[in-house]
C-alpha cells in the first residue's frame, strides 16, 4: 500500500501556499501567470483533475469571436445595451491580451473573418438584422475601431461552397486558432516562471478559515493563503450557490478534404452552431444544444443521436454539398452558463474566490477574467 513519505509530507502537503488555483484551463494558467508578475517571490500552485485540462479550454472550436449581431441584438433585448456592450469590450479586449500573452508562440492564429449564416426560413430575421446593421455598427466602432464590424457578404455563399444558404453578414475582425497550441503555450509560459501544475488532482471540498483556506483532495490536503476557483461549469460542485450550471457543446472533425473551399469562421442560429476551417483541409462542426436545452445540462462528456444526426446533417446539406467527407473525431466539451452572460468574478468566502461562467466565450473573454481576479488579490 502507498503511503506518503516525510519528505512529501513535510515539503508538499503541510507547506501553505501563497495561491492555489484550481483549474488549468485558460483561466487558470492566465490568473497564476498574473499573479506571478504580481508577487514575483510567491509559491503557486494549479490543480487539475484531469491529465489535460478538463472541460471547454482545449475541446471548443478554436474561434476567436467576440459574437455575431443575431447573439448581440439577443442580449441587448433581454439584458441591457450597456450590458451588452460592456461584454462586447471584455470579449474584444480579451482577445488581443490572449494574443500578446502568446505572442512569438504558434497558436495557429489566421486571420480569416468570420461569418453568420442564415437560411430561406430565416428571411424576416436577416432583414430585422439588416436594419440595426449601423446602429450596432456604430455602438462598435468605439471598441473594434472599424467602421463596419459587421457587413453583408452574400457574395460569398458560392466561393464557400455552401448550399441552402441565402445570406451572409462578415465580421473582419474574427479570426482561427489551434485550441490545443493556445493551452500548450499557456502551460509552458506557466512553467517557465516557477510556476507548479499537478494533474490528476480532483478537489473535493474547500474550506475558508480566517488566515487562509484548505483544499480537500482525494489524496490529501493543502493549504494555501487564497485560493482561486477557475472550473468554469464545474464550479457549481464545490460552490453550490454559484449561478452557473452546465452546457455539452458536441464537436465533429472531418478528414482532409482535398480542395476544401470553406474558410474562415461560421455561425448560424444565434451562435447555437459553429462551424470552420481547420489549416489542414477539414471542417469541425459543433453545437445543437438547444435541440434539448435539459439533456445538453450536464456534466458528462458524450454525445446523443439527436445532436450527431443535426450535425452530419448540416454537413451534408449545408457545409459540404456534393462533396465526399468523412468523420474523424467525435467529441464534447462543457461549457459553463447561467442566468447572465457575464462572468462571475468575486470573492465567495473568506480568502476563497471565483473567475467562471465563461458562457461559450472563454477564448475571448479568459485572459480579462483571470487579469480581474489576480488584481482583487
Amino acid at each position: 500500500m502507498y503511503t506518503p513519505s516525510y519528505w512529501e509530507v513535510s515539503a508538499f502537503w503541510q507547506k501553505k501556499w501563497d495561491f492555489i488555483v484550481i483549474g488549468s484551463g485558460i483561466v487558470g494558467l492566465i490568473t497564476a501567470q498574473e499573479l506571478k508578475h504580481k508577487y514575483p517571490d510567491a509559491d503557486i500552485l494549479v490543480l487539475e483533475r484531469g491529465i489535460l485540462q478538463m472541460g471547454a479550454s482545449t475541446r471548443n472550436a478554436g474561434v476567436a469571436c467576440f459574437g455575431s449581431i443575431s447573439e448581440l441584438l439577443l442580449q441587448e433585448s433581454t439584458e441591457s445595451q450597456l450590458d451588452m456592450l460592456n461584454l462586447v469590450n471584455l470579449r474584444f479586449s480579451g482577445l488581443q491580451r490572449l494574443f500578446e500573452i502568446t505572442q512569438g508562440k504558434d497558436i495557429g492564429h489566421q486571420s480569416t473573418g468570420g461569418y453568420e449564416v442564415f437560411t430561406a426560413d430565416e428571411e424576416d430575421n436577416y432583414q430585422h438584422y439588416l436594419t440595426q446593421l449601423d446602429r450596432i455598427n456604430a455602438l462598435l466602432e468605439p471598441i473594434t475601431h472599424l467602421k463596419q464590424t459587421y457587413i453583408p457578404k452574400d457574395e460569398d455563399i458560392s466561393k464557400m461552397g455552401l448550399k441552402n444558404v441565402s445570406h451572409l453578414i462578415y465580421n473582419p475582425a474574427e479570426a482561427l486558432l489551434h485550441s490545443g497550441k493556445l493551452l500548450f503555450a499557456l502551460w509552458q509560459n506557466t512553467q517557465k516562471i516557477g510556476i507548479l501544475v499537478w494533474n490528476q488532482m480532483e478537489v473535493e471540498h474547500v474550506n475558508s478559515y480566517a488566515e487562509g483556506a484548505e483544499i480537500i483532495l482525494k489524496q490529501g490536503r493543502l493549504y494555501a493563503d487564497k485560493v482561486i476557483i477557475t472550473t468554469n461549469a464545474f464550479a457549481k460542485k464545490l460552490l453550490p450557490e454559484l449561478d452557473v450550471v452546465p452546457g455539452r457543446g458536441q464537436v465533429c472533425i472531418t478528414k482532409p478534404i482535398p480542395n476544401l473551399r470553406l474558410k474562415g469562421a461560421f455561425h448560424y442560429q444565434e451562435g447555437y452552431y459553429y462551424f470552420r476551417s481547420v489549416e489542414d483541409n477539414r471542417v469541425l462542426l459543433g453545437g445543437g444544444r438547444n435541440l434539448d436545452f435539459k439533456s445538453e445540462e450536464t456534466y458528462e462528456f458524450g454525445f446523443t443521436e439527436l445532436v450527431k444526426n443535426k450535425l452530419t446533417t448540416m454537413l451534408k446539406e449545408m457545409i459540404l454539398p456534393d462533396t465526399n467527407f468523412e468523420i474523424e473525431y467525435w467529441w464534447s466539451g462543457i461549457m459553463g452558463f447561467g442566468q447572465e452572460k457575464a462572468p462571475i468574478i468575486r470573492e465567495v468566502k473568506p480568502n476563497i474566490y471565483c473567475a467562471v461562467r465563461m458562457s461559450g466565450m472563454g477564448v475571448a473573454i479568459g485572459s480579462k477574467v483571470a487579469q480581474k481576479v489576480a488584481e482583487m488579490m
